[in-house]
């Protein structure tokens, strides 16, 4: 029985397809994700700094824990963020903002190792780009309080 070489060829091919799906299905994919946490405005605070929080998750089981730093960025720049305590994959920082500006654009960056051979290697993800808006807070009473006139 004689093979040609156009069935070798669909049978090799076939083979590296198989192979191919196979290393995709069993490594997958690695994605992070960036949530912010931080409302769209705040009222002006009378120190000028504001806090911004966000959630970062990954998927990427081979991340050195101990070497993920986050930052907010601010006109380039970087204020270091805190894990929080209480909630995993939860970062916090507070950024300043002019007292006369109305409003602030940021970002977040984190830096992070993962495992490689022979030695770990570095990379960065980055967020989209936020704003912040500073509201006057003349709004400070509670829906349905009524203001008396001096008597």
């Amino acid at each position: 029985m004689r093979c040609s070489q156009n069935s070798i060829m669909k049978g090799v091919a076939k083979a590296l397809f198989i192979w191919t799906m196979m290393g995709l299905a069993l490594g997958g994919c690695t994605t992070n994700s960036f949530t912010n946490l931080t409302p769209s405005q705040l009222p002006r605070e009378s120190s000028d700094s504001y806090l911004v929080e966000m959630a970062w998750e990954s998927n990427n089981r081979t991340i050195l824990k101990e070497t993920v730093k986050a930052y907010a960025v601010v006109d380039e720049k970087f204020f270091p963020m805190n894990r929080t305590q209480v909630v995993k994959d939860r970062w916090e920082a507070i950024i300043p903002v002019e007292d006369s500006a109305s409003f602030v654009n940021y970002y977040f960056k984190v830096d992070y190792q993962y495992k490689s051979v022979p030695f770990p290697k570095s990379d960065s993800d980055l967020s989209l780009p936020y704003s912040l808006l500073i509201t006057e807070d003349f709004d400070s009473l509670p829906v349905g309080d009524v203001i008396a006139p001096d008597q």
